[in-house]
């Protein structure tokens, strides 16, 4: 500054004053380098990383060194729960039996630190087990007959599908998290053996597989006297409400119940010397309809109906969770090109061909992509191959080879673990999904005459063609309210001439074999004579029982026909892992 102020009045030339300027410019260079220690750097990142490893013994990890100085200023903490605050893992701790008995675990733990009230209100509740409220798992089974361990031990193992490893890993069992705690507890305290061998002994006659909507599932099981059982697995809070309803049926209600019951009450109810009248809007309603001395046609509700919805949960691309469509009568996968896109999934431009939709109408796919996909809550990966569709009504659409090589319909564990069904409302017109000569179908007797169905389980609703229901003879109810609006897999529509009610249909050609009353509605120019639907082929677990009956000729060709029929709706709007392959492309597969 000094230098600076005497410049004015020096008469010291330019060069004397630059070098003047040099000289103290050097001196406060060599000031700073001695002030300065130059260890300083190493001293600042000793301590950090002396502090970070002493962090690392309590697993917490700092990535960055410097990050270690402002953790402390924290304020708020985003953290992943599953695997992160927990270790993927479930294990049963508390349960009761009715309200006599009960165990907890962790509660018997805690009792010495702190006193837990689980509804009691300070009412004594008697126990076998004298003296304790809440008593051990151990002690909880000794307290318990036989017969009741036998019907605990049988509910695990009837509602669950998880089963045990056989190569050896660290979890005795593979399945979902509830499933796997519930047969750990079965193991560990009821005594229960080998997994597999159980489910073989037990004669189980109809699964319920878990609904997302009830946050149940269930199966039904025959008892050695004749007598049938129903072993029901779910949330405590749905279940102990769907209690208190089953004490209303004693007062004249019934609740939701399967198509056979609903005949069966009717029948009942006509032998008792009533007289039944019966409405409905369903095929839940027909067999009751079809007995009933006075029936209202079913007819297409003005209010909101329920619809049924069949999705799998699964992760495409290794991080996007998608509920996809699983339709048989899709030759290959299909997937919605916007959806592609979104996901960043490179497309092969060059990969086009023609697809046949259920409305006649030739649309041309956009490309193909490659990508992982596997069902959510499973450890195999497939590497699969999807043809895009610009304007297609779903984002995934898995095909018939993929679906008959997993069996995830033909087996019912397999679909009971990998197929949800949702209750939807306000699903109004209808959509269609179908697969040309290739797709799957059923041989059956309609009105005691032979017929094949086509096996649509990407179908919504049932289907005839109008020209083959004239010529068998059924009567068409072609009224406003019996006409419905048809979306094709493009987003094309087309509306319905109708409906035809209570027409029976058989599996098989045998004519003693059960019938099954069925309304189908009426399509004019449709892709087949018969067209069964997503949820009449589920409900009856026609896969499985049915298998023997179903004609598929594949002829391997790599032309697709592509066509499909759901639910038009804003709905849609739009350990070590084995990795396996799975490819529809021509080419060898892997």
């Amino acid at each position: 500054m000094e230098f600076l102020i005497g410049l004015k009045g020096t008469n010291v030339s330019a060069p004397e004053k630059a070098q003047t300027f040099l000289n103290i410019l050097i001196v406060a260079i060599t000031v700073i380098v001695v002030a300065v220690p130059e260890g300083l750097p190493l001293a600042v990142t000793l301590p950090l990383a002396f502090a970070t490893t002493r962090m690392l013994k309590d697993n917490k990890l700092v990535c960055l060194l410097r990050s270690y100085k402002t953790m402390g200023n924290a304020t708020t903490i985003c953290s992943d729960k599953t695997g992160t605050l927990t270790q993927s893992k479930i294990s049963v701790v508390a349960g009761s039996l009715g309200t006599a008995v009960r165990f907890d675990d962790q509660n018997l733990k805690a009792s010495d630190k702190t006193p837990i009230d689980y509804g009691a209100k300070g009412k004594s509740v008697e126990s076998p087990v004298e003296g304790l409220d809440d008593v051990s798992a151990t002690e909880f089974v000794n307290a318990i007959n036989k017969d009741v361990k036998d019907l605990l031990e049988q509910s695990i193992i009837q509602t669950t599908t998880a089963f045990e490893d056989e190569t050896g890993g660290p979890d005795p069992f593979i399945g979902s998290k509830t499933e796997t705690a519930l047969l750990a507890f079965a193991r560990d305290h009821l005594g229960m053996g080998n997994v597999a061998q159980a489910r073989s002994n037990a004669n189980t006659v109809q699964v319920i597989p878990f609904d997302s909507a009830i946050k149940c599932s269930g199966a039904v099981a025959k008892l050695n006297d004749g007598r049938y059982r129903l072993y029901v697995n779910g949330a405590s809070e749905i279940l102990l409400g769907k209690t208190a309803k089953a004490m209303a049926k004693h007062f004249g209600i019934l609740d939701r119940s399967f198509p056979k019951e609903n005949g069966r009450l009717a029948k009942r109810l006509k032998e008792l010397g009533e007289t039944v009248a019966v409405t409905g809007n369903d095929t839940n309603d027909a067999p009751a309809l079809k007995t009933a001395d006075m029936i209202e046609p079913p007819v297409l509700s003005r209010l909101e109906n329920p619809t049924e919805v069949f999705e799998i949960p699964s992760v495409i691309a290794s991080r996007h969770m998608a509920n996809v469509l699983g339709d048989l009568c899709a030759k290959k996968n299909f997937m919605k090109t916007a959806y592609a896109e979104r996901l960043g999934l490179e497309i092969n431009r060059g990969s086009i061909f023609t697809v046949s939709i259920g409305s006649g109408k030739q649309i041309k796919t956009s490309g193909m992509v490659e990508t992982s996909f596997r069902f959510r809550d499973e450890p195999g990966i497939y590497s699969l191959v999807f043809h895009l569709i610009p304007d297609c009504i779903h984002d995934v659409i898995l095909g018939k080879r993929f679906l008959k090589a997993t069996q995830t319909f033909s087996s019912l564990a397999n679909r009971a673990r990998r197929v949800v069904k949702r209750i939807v409302h306000g699903l109004t017109p209808r959509d269609c999904l179908y697969l040309g000569d290739a797709a799957p179908r059923f041989t059956g007797l309609l009105k005691g005459q032979t017929q094949e169905a086509l096996a649509d389980s990407g179908c919504k609703i049932l289907i005839m063609d109008e020209c083959y229901a004239r010529s068998v003879g059924l009567a068409i109810v072609n009224d406003a309210h019996h006409r419905i609006k048809l979306r094709f897999a493009d987003g094309s529509t087309a509306m319905t001439s109708g409906m035809t009610c209570g027409v029976d249909w058989q599996f098989g050609p045998e004519k003693d074999s059960e019938k099954h009353p069925l309304d189908f509605y009426i399509l004019r120019d449709a892709p087949a004579p018969v067209i069964l639907n997503d949820t009449f082929l589920f409900q009856t677990n026609a896969f499985s029982e049915f298998d023997c009956y179903l004609v598929d000729e594949d002829d391997e060709d790599e032309e697709a026909y592509f066509f499909g029929i759901n639910v038009d709706t804003n709905y849609y709007p739009q350990g070590a892992y084995r990795l396996l392959y799975y490819s529809d492309h021509p080419g060898p597969k892997h």
